[in-house]
């Protein structure tokens, strides 16, 4: 998947060229990987995404990969809940 970032915009085509838009939330770090957290653009609350960024061509284009795991889907949105938790001191 490809990235296209636009403020705390992105858009993400698939590999059978399907777009898909959502909305940045933050990037998460966790057991030495890096991950987006994201909220589809035409909804403002309700189920995130989750993609590992990696660079898989080689090109230094940051390329989004689904996580499967649900388990490691909630550990990073656990993470992500608690650095929002943290900044808005509630």
């Amino acid at each position: 998947m490809t990235d296209f970032l636009n403020g705390n915009e992105i858009e993400l085509t698939d590999e059978d060229g399907r777009e898909f838009h959502f909305s940045l939330l933050d990037f998460i770090e966790y057991e030495g990987s890096e991950y987006a957290v994201l909220l589809p653009k035409d909804r403002q609350e309700g189920p995130v995404a989750v993609f590992k960024v990696e660079d898989i061509n080689g090109d230094d284009i940051a390329d989004y990969v689904s996580v499967d795991d649900p388990a490691l889907v909630e550990k990073v949105f656990g993470i992500f809940k608690e650095k929002v938790k943290k900044a808005t001191g509630n």
